[in-house]
């Protein structure tokens, strides 16, 4: 094949490519490449924009259990247990040292294991003198 090309004088002169075939076969090959880069492109934009829309359906989702978690805990009567926790989440507001917040905590999961046993023996009771 050969080239019409023109230099900046307004002369023209030819350039003759070598294996026209082949050449042309690489173009193409190239293009297809392209393409195929192109479209794996966009399946990915897709898939991010899918992913953004699942995390915000699932921030959307924490938000309402959080809020339904809260009216909950509003509805549901005042016993021991849950005034033991409100005073553990005040204890663990204020600072301390982390040597005797470890050993607060030790003492608290004992009494608060303690105080579910004896939550538990008492509904045993109840339930045997209804029984």
């Amino acid at each position: 094949m050969v080239k019409k090309k023109v230099d900046p004088e307004g002369e023209m002169y030819y350039i003759g490519i070598k294996e026209p075939m082949e050449v042309r076969r690489e173009l193409l090959m190239s293009s297809r490449g392209i393409i195929q880069t192109l479209k794996r492109y966009e399946t990915f934009k897709t898939l991010r924009e899918e992913k953004l829309n699942s995390v915000y359906e699932l921030k959307r989702v924490m938000e309402e259990i959080a809020v339904l978690n809260r009216k909950l805990k509003r509805r549901l009567p005042a016993s021991k247990i849950r005034m033991m926790e409100l005073l553990q989440d005040k204890k663990a507001e204020q600072k301390e040292t982390p040597q005797i917040r470890v050993q607060e905590r030790v003492k608290e999961e004992k009494t608060r294991l303690e105080l579910l046993e004896s939550e538990l023996d008492k509904i045993e009771n109840r339930l045997n003198e209804l029984g």
